[in-house]
């Protein structure tokens, strides 16, 4: 499922969009398909068979599919996003959960993939951002590779980054509007306490100097 557009920054671009990987899926279809199977031959098998046993039949029948369908719309639901700024997890239905990992506070990051894992293209990507943050880990993550691959890009590469948008916006309005947008960045997960408190003691030195 794509991130919704609302939820960007307003110079913040997406980079790369990674979903979980199908074989996740597998045992719900496998053990599904079973069931409907034998639902099936029971109600060939046992077509003369009293009213409440067809009644069975069909609830197990939309239970099953029920399932099903609940199972894949959580598998789309959930997806990791890279952006220039951010780096964002996704997932849930009616309720929707979200971490998030400023690029310029990841410390290390590294794929873990076993060989029936390369075989299929899955694998786990943790990402360490440090004491602040923790370890970030997401698991059976389609292509995770390629999304380690434009992380290290970004990250070898500053001039793509797009951050410098928190400083100039903070820099634009006046010190008390500056100090309550800077606690909502914080707030909402855009910025880290390190970087709140880095931009905070910036602020107070802008204040220092302008009242000199």
């Amino acid at each position: 499922m794509t991130l919704p557009r609302r939820l960007l920054l307003s110079d913040e671009e997406i980079v790369l969009e990674r979903g979980l990987h199908l074989f996740l899926l597998l045992p719900t279809i496998v053990s599904s398909l079973l069931i409907l199977a034998g639902v099936g031959a029971g109600f060939f098998l046992w077509h003369g068979a009293p009213l409440w046993f067809g009644a069975i039949i069909g609830f197990v029948f939309l239970l099953v599919v029920s399932n099903l369908a609940i199972t894949a719309m959580r598998f789309r639901s959930t997806t990791l996003v890279l952006t220039t700024s951010r780096l964002i997890y996704r997932t849930g239905l009616l309720r929707h959960r979200t971490r998030e990992a400023m690029l310029t506070s990841i410390v290390e990051i590294h794929v873990d993939q076993r060989l029936r894992d390369r075989l299929f293209g899955r694998g786990t990507l943790v990402v360490d951002v440090g004491a602040a943050g923790g370890t970030l880990t997401f698991r059976h993550l389609s292509r995770p590779r390629e999304m380690l691959a434009r992380l290290q890009e970004l990250r070898d590469r500053p001039d793509l980054l797009k951050v410098s948008h928190i400083g100039e916006t903070l820099s634009e309005q006046s010190a008390r509007t500056s100090r309550a947008h800077l606690d909502q960045l914080h707030e909402r997960g855009i910025i880290t306490g390190d970087e709140h408190e880095h931009h905070a003691r910036n602020l107070e030195i802008e204040e220092t100097e302008g009242e000199s």
